[in-house]
């Protein structure tokens, strides 16, 4: 998901305002089309299922989703869940085990 051609970033749609809620923005469609992209879009609304599957999950991996969960770049995909219409919250739960090694549990 931080890989390729498109990236997550803030205002990913070149978007004017953030005060107008997703239903009243002109062609949205085309902007996650032209903005977002389908690969950037799967990604960001299934890596989490896709995660909850994996039995020993590579090291170098779950720095990678540490660096997500614990930087801007969370913000930055909560946008891109926001505009497609997806679920951040739906998302996450796919993956407590994986969270918790991660050690950004409320545990720690």
């Amino acid at each position: 998901m931080l890989h390729g051609e498109k990236r997550l970033q803030f205002n990913i749609c070149d978007l004017s305002t953030s005060f107008l809620p997703n239903s009243s923005i002109p062609e949205l469609t085309s902007l996650i089309q032209d903005k977002i992209g389908e690969a950037l879009t799967y990604a960001s609304q299934f890596w989490t299922s896709h995660l909850a599957v994996v039995q020993d999950v590579p090291t170098s991996t779950l720095e990678t989703i540490r660096t997500l969960l614990s930087t801007i770049q969370f913000f930055h995909w909560l946008e891109v869940m926001s505009i497609t219409g997806a679920s951040p919250l739906q998302s996450l739960s796919f993956i407590p085990r994986q969270v918790s090694s991660l050690g950004l549990s409320s545990k720690t």
